[in-house]
């Protein structure tokens, strides 16, 4: 078509029609590449999956299971937002014509796409939240209904996974049919676990307190591994401060791992605090961790003792009628409390005041102990205890000294 022939059909007559119909023509061309590439990118789009190794119980025992998880879905949120602006942009256009059904469509699976990806995205952050404490033997028997429920839903998500690792693009399989109402009913049935996991857990904090000032990640890590002292390592300064690890007993040696036997415990520095007693630490975590407070509370009591220069003595029972027995140590000589209030005389050794024992157990007093001995024999907590005690000691001795007119008494020597 030349000039002449446009003059011919006289179009500079009708210029403005004219040119609302090129405009027109733009702006379809526009809304078509927009959508086109809408289609190419969500027909090419898959997800990033990743394994997850997990271990089931079947009844036999307990085996390894690698399960498919969706991963780094923030590059699909970024898409689904880009484009949920563009199709909105498009729908806003009075120009949209013909392609108006076109843009309600695409609206529409993309909302679909959202709905899909943020519930399996909040199924199986609840499914590996869960999964460690549900299938542990020690809850599993505790809360079987749960349990049994949790493993229903493992299969339908492992079913759902399977069929994103044979084709893990975004919209075929976001727009199946009844997934989403698959995945909803997933997540409910795991809001119920959840809420049942927290009511047991408040019970097994009541049985060790100290549990409350843990996260509740760390204490579900710490109840499943009561049985695996060796990854219960790595929780313990949480629950203990400053302690490093604990001190096992096997074969009738000292190992660090792999034993349900604890002989001491380690701190942070380095320092090794023998038990009064061997511990076993099977069965619930909260009942053998408060045994573990008692029997260090005594090997730190019985270090105290040492570092002042005691010795434990047994002790002897009396028995009234209608009265349950009692323990009570031998009373001390008239000698012995003199020289423990006065601490003892020039030329003697000097003796330290009898403090009280722990329960079941007394002190007496016995010769002084060389320092340097006491000093490096004892945890620094003891030495740190006693230190602050014989000063305490010292300072009483020199004050009632100087009370009875020995003015000399407060200065050094």
């Amino acid at each position: 078509m030349t000039l002449g022939d446009l003059l011919t059909l006289g179009l500079q007559k009708h210029a403005d029609n004219v040119k609302t119909i090129v405009e027109r023509a733009v702006k379809d061309v526009a809304l078509e590449s927009g959508l086109k590439n809408c289609e190419e990118v969500w027909l090419s789009r898959i997800f990033d999956l990743r394994p997850h190794c997990t271990m089931t119980s079947d009844g036999t025992g307990r085996q390894a299971e690698t399960v498919t998880l969706v991963t780094n879905a923030e590059a699909i949120f970024e898409e689904l937002e880009h484009h949920q602006m563009a199709l909105e942009s498009m729908k806003d256009k009075s120009e949209a014509g013909s392609f108006a059904d076109e843009v309600t469509k695409w609206q529409r699976k993309l909302q679909i796409i959202e709905v899909i990806v943020r519930l399996l995205l909040e199924v199986q952050d609840k499914w590996t939240d869960l999964e460690q404490v549900l299938t542990c033997d020690a809850v599993r028997g505790d809360l079987p209904t749960e349990a049994a429920t949790f493993a229903a839903v493992h299969r339908d998500l492992c079913s759902v996974m399977n069929a994103a690792e044979e084709n893990p693009n975004v919209l075929q399989i976001c727009t199946r049919g009844g997934l989403q109402d698959t995945l909803r009913d997933m997540k409910e049935r795991l809001d119920r676990c959840q809420c049942a996991l927290l009511c047991y857990l408040e019970t097994r904090r009541s049985a060790f307190p100290r549990f409350f000032f843990l996260p509740l990640e760390d204490t579900l890590k710490i109840i499943c591994c009561a049985c695996n002292p060796a990854e219960l390592h790595r929780y313990l300064y949480k629950v203990f401060e400053h302690m490093g690890s604990l001190i096992f007993e096997r074969n009738n040696e000292i190992h660090e791992a792999r034993s349900q036997r604890i002989v001491a415990v380690k701190s942070s520095a380095g320092e090794q605090l023998c038990l009064t007693e061997p511990l076993d630490c099977g069965g619930p975590a909260e009942r053998w961790l408060e045994l573990l407070v008692g029997r260090i509370r005594s090997a730190l009591q019985r270090d105290l003792h040492r570092s002042l220069g005691h010795t434990l003595r047994p002790l002897r029972e009396i028995h009234s009628a209608g009265a349950r027995r009692v323990a009570v140590s031998r009373p001390t000589s008239h000698a012995q409390q003199d020289g423990e209030r006065d601490g003892g005389s020039s030329g003697g050794s000097r003796r330290a005041a009898v403090p009280r024992g722990s329960e079941g157990s007394a002190v007496v007093s016995s010769a002084k102990s060389g320092r340097p001995t006491w000093i490096l024999g004892a945890p620094s907590q003891a030495i740190h205890l006693a230190t602050q005690i014989q000063f305490t000691r010292s300072l009483e001795r020199h004050l009632t000294d100087l009370e009875k007119g020995q003015q000399g008494a407060l200065q050094l020597k």
